[in-house]
């Protein structure tokens, strides 16, 4: 390492180059200090992400498409009255009164006449 003299109103103080320069020995391989070789890890705060695993490939699916969970089957103005009955179980009627009468304007037969039965509790 080179050192560098500083000097402030008479005082010389020898200092260590922060920037040490390569020796030069034109008969020999180059030395360069420990310092420049192997410099501290410096840590950004940043976060690694192995990306390796990941594939941009959009046209094959990577995973085979998951069938709908059992109750998915039921019927939908029934899914919907039954949320009805959960909302007049928290205290909620009008959201409960207004899922009963999209399914008394969906619905024939049984069903509507369920929904009726149901709208007619809540009044």
């Amino acid at each position: 390492m080179h050192e560098v003299s500083l000097s402030m109103d008479g005082l010389s103080l020898p200092s260590v180059d922060p920037h040490p320069v390569p020796e030069f020995n034109p008969t020999g391989p180059m030395h360069v200090s420990a310092a420049v070789e192997n410099p501290p890890a410096v840590d950004s705060g940043m976060l690694e992400f192995d990306l390796g695993s990941l594939s941009l490939d959009l046209d094959s699916p990577s995973e085979q498409p998951t069938e709908a969970p059992d109750g998915s089957s039921e019927d939908p103005l029934e899914t919907k009255l039954a949320l009805a009955e959960e909302f007049v179980s928290i205290g909620d009627e009008d959201g409960a009164r207004a899922l009963i009468e999209e399914v008394v304007a969906e619905a024939t037969g049984d069903m509507r006449a369920k929904a009726q039965r149901a709208l007619a509790k809540l009044s």
